[in-house]
């Protein structure tokens, strides 16, 4: 699976800072020994990943309900300054965003990554 991805040229596959060659001899450690098309390997990466989706999938839908009016007849209101800034987010790309909105996408992308070492250790011992 891995290696499918990292094939897609070299332009992906050269380190270009310090931190990220330590990432890649991390993957190294951590997957040596390891068949990456392993059924187990995709089961147990499958079952993590979902369990990350539904848990900030979760704590969106928590977020969103501190921010909306419950109306008597069971619907919800969206204010309109969380209207604008969430249409205005989603129809720019992460490369577009101002620091301080790509903050909140990295440290979901370090949830992500802490989940596939987290898989990829307990496959490795």
């Amino acid at each position: 699976m891995f290696q499918n991805i990292a094939d897609k040229g070299d332009a992906f596959n050269a380190p270009t800072t310090s931190q990220e060659a330590r990432t890649g001899t991390e993957e190294e450690k951590m997957t040596s020994g390891t068949h990456s098309d392993s059924p187990e390997l995709i089961e147990a990466l499958t079952e993590a990943l979902a369990t990350y989706a539904h848990d900030a999938w979760a704590a969106w839908m928590h977020y969103l309900f501190t921010k909306i009016s419950r109306n008597d007849d069971g619907t919800a209101t969206i204010p309109a300054w969380a209207v604008e800034r969430w249409t205005r987010q989603l129809n720019m790309t992460y490369a577009d965003l101002p620091d301080i909105e790509k903050e909140s996408d990295r440290s979901e992308a370090a949830r992500i990554l802490d989940t596939l070492r987290a898989v990829l250790m307990d496959i490795k011992e």
